[in-house]
């Protein structure tokens, strides 16, 4: 396998651990939130929830709980996006809109237009994500 083969497997494999570890925060430390709601709720009963381990009063806590799982998912998306691009020019409008996506949807839930709860913490966090990704696509891991 070349070095460009190799080196997208480890990018994908990064993406979906990342995806994993955000569904798991959800699947074991939140209790009825809309990604949950797809899980039978006799399977949800079998699993154990740690939520009430977790000080959610405390700024740590309230990341971990709120806002660590979205910046997995947003990191784990625009690493399969980073994989996906290329130079045609709807590619480039594919990944302005993949990288405004959980910004978007922050405002959405800021207006009332979509379920859920807006939180500056999550757009800070998003933010973080988006400029960690920026400098570590254009410093390391990921150029093509």
């Amino acid at each position: 396998m070349n070095d460009v083969m190799q080196k997208c497997n480890y990018i994908l494999i990064v993406a979906f651990v990342m995806l994993v570890l955000g569904s798991g925060i959800y699947i074991f430390f939140r209790e009825e939130v809309i990604f949950t709601s797809w899980i039978p709720d006799s399977w949800m009963a079998l699993l154990p929830n740690y939520g009430d381990k977790i000080d959610s009063e405390s700024l740590v806590g309230r990341i971990f709980l709120y806002s660590l799982a979205d910046a997995l998912w947003y990191g784990s998306l625009l690493l399969v996006e980073s994989q996906l691009r290329n130079d045609v020019w709807y590619s480039k409008v594919m990944t302005v809109a993949t990288m405004a996506l959980p910004f978007v949807f922050e405002l959405l839930q800021w207006a009332g237009v979509m379920a859920g709860t807006f939180d500056w913490i999550d757009i800070i966090i998003y933010l973080l994500t988006l400029i960690t990704f920026l400098l570590c696509s254009r410093n390391f891991y990921f150029k093509h």
